[in-house]
């Protein structure tokens, strides 16, 4: 079968007025509910059994990595205005990424 990936009805405002604001993004890292989704291999963690959803994580267990100068790609600002980042992992276990929250 072939793997399909996109995201297709894509709800998040990319906020492309503000996207060069520097201190505007670093003020949205400090946000609680902003969220990272983690990539490997260009990939999305997901979770579920029944039904696969992205796995959205707080921003707090990935502060030690983005410290030491994580790829962090802006995607934009959710429907509750909270901001959305995607981490750039290498690849490796997923059994190594810090522990969801949730």
């Amino acid at each position: 079968m072939e793997e399909i990936y996109c995201f297709a009805g894509n709800p998040l405002d990319r906020a492309s007025e503000r996207r060069r604001d520097a201190a505007w993004i670093a003020a949205l890292l400090g946000d609680a509910a902003a969220r990272v989704l983690p990539l490997s291999d260009l990939r999305p963690l997901i979770r579920g059994s029944d039904t696969t959803e992205l796995d959205w994580q707080p921003v707090a267990p990935w502060r030690e990595a983005i410290g030491r100068g994580a790829t962090l790609v802006f995607l934009g600002l959710g429907r509750s205005m909270r901001a959305a980042w995607r981490r750039c992992c290498p690849a490796r276990r997923r059994r190594s990424w810090p522990k969801p929250a949730h």
